[in-house]
């Protein structure tokens, strides 16, 4: 059991051996972004713009907002990108990447604010709802809510007041429940979706900042903007139905933090160092960290992490943080495998660890398909064995077996492809005491 936790450490580590970063400059003063499946888009809170980025090259396209409209969180719902604006009167507006404009703009507070901060900071599709979180309503501190918002005419379907300068937000879905949870500051506001009750997470000890928040399926963590005399608290890692604090972390470099993604089994976070960090969720061990990358915006991309550095105005791409160096995107187009191609959502292998018999591939699509090939890889990216699945694979999970594998006990990455759709999956071999 010993070698094999040590073959397991020395793998998993040898992904962090290198760190290839694609810059690009930024379209003046960058702040936040969102992943539309194929592009990185980042708003421009002093332009009042929004940009288009692409992965092999850098801004393709910038649109001018509405001049009311100062954006920062952006939202992406599969049609559309909502953007958050931090503007008196809480406007939201609502962008066609097809048509390049604004098609409404919806204010949530026409009356301007009353004291303290106001604006939305805080936008979020959780893939059934929009939801925004207000900073404040007129009725100043403690005024602000979190809503769920119409598509169609921007109206508030439900919403729970009595927030505070509302920031960061994050959904778990669990056990049949959905849960909303919004960062304001001294707190975290706990929503059920369904009933709107909210319940608060937070005390005196874990009060700091908290501005930015991610999930998993069963926990929220929480991103603090402390400072370099806190290591302990930068990131803090809550049970998503008890509501309970089960740990905490921090480290130099960590300070003031803008920004958390949730990645795997692995946290990114962003903040005010320009330091990217990239920590393990379950022990708060430090993995990786990358200097000069990373202040405001930390989102994942389909091959990488897309980070935004305001102090030095550029847009980074992390792309082989995860993948051997042969993986790494390339500016050719990729011929499309399927004559009817679905999304491949997830990929998983089974049982794993193995000894390589009776191994398969599972596979979440979205939407039918025909033809899909995998590919098992060495660490180095050196092809192992390639099979391709003909017949009908339907919507949703599908069993994809690979019989019996005559390898070498290694950790090998699996990657599955669906006509431009592809998702990478880690499989073990250990022949050793395994059935």
């Amino acid at each position: 059991m010993k070698k094999i936790l040590l073959l397991l450490f020395i793998l998993s580590n040898s992904l962090w051996s290198a760190a290839a970063i694609n810059t690009f400059p930024a379209a003046g003063n960058a702040n936040y972004g969102c992943w539309d499946g194929s592009n990185f888009w980042i708003s421009n809170f002093t332009s009042h713009t929004i940009s288009k980025v692409s992965q092999n090259a850098g801004i393709v396209a910038t649109y001018s907002l509405p001049t009311q409209i100062s954006p920062l969180q952006l939202a992406w719902d599969g049609k559309s990108i909502w953007i958050a604006s931090a503007d008196d009167n809480a406007n939201l507006a609502q962008f066609d990447p097809q048509q390049g404009i604004v098609t409404h703009v919806y204010a949530y507070n026409p009356q301007g604010r009353s004291g303290g901060v106001g604006g939305i900071q805080g936008v979020m599709w959780d893939g059934e709802e929009l939801w925004i979180g207000i900073a404040q309503l007129s009725g100043g501190q403690g005024s602000g809510i979190i809503a769920s918002i119409n598509l169609n005419d921007g109206s508030i379907i439900k919403s729970v007041n009595g927030n505070y300068n509302v920031n960061g937000l994050a959904y778990v879905k669990t056990a049949g429940h959905k849960y909303i949870f919004g960062a304001c500051h001294g707190f975290i506001s706990k929503i059920d979706a369904k009933t709107m009750v909210k319940t608060t997470m937070g005390n005196s000890y874990y009060q700091d900042n908290l501005f930015r928040l991610a999930a998993d399926d069963k926990y929220v963590y929480g991103a603090a903007y402390t400072n370099a005399n806190d290591t302990t608290m930068d990131i803090q890692k809550f049970d998503a139905v008890s509501g309970v604090l089960v740990n905490h972390w921090g480290a130099a470099g960590m300070d003031y933090l803008n920004d958390i993604l949730v990645d795997g089994s692995n946290i990114w976070t962003v903040g005010d160092t320009g330091t990217v960090s990239v920590t393990d969720k379950n022990n708060g061990t430090i993995l990786s960290q990358y200097n000069s990358t990373g202040v405001s915006c930390v989102v994942k991309g389909n091959d990488g992490v897309w980070t935004v550095d305001i102090a030095t105005d550029k847009i980074n791409f992390i792309s082989d943080a995860f993948l051997p160096t042969t993986l790494k995107p390339t500016p050719t187009v990729e011929r499309n495998i399927s004559t009817h191609a679905g999304e491949i959502l997830k990929a998983e292998v089974g049982p794993n660890p193995s000894n390589g018999r009776n191994v398969s591939v599972f596979i979440n699509l979205n939407g039918d398909t025909d033809n899909i090939q995998v590919t098992v890889m060495s660490l180095s990216g050196e092809v192992v064995t390639q099979k391709t699945f003909q017949g009908q694979f339907r919507d949703g999970w599908n069993k994809l077996p690979l019989d019996n594998l005559n390898i070498a006990n290694a950790l090998y990455f699996v990657m599955v492809k669906c006509g431009q759709s592809k998702q990478i999956a880690k499989m073990m071999i250990l022949y050793d005491n395994l059935p």
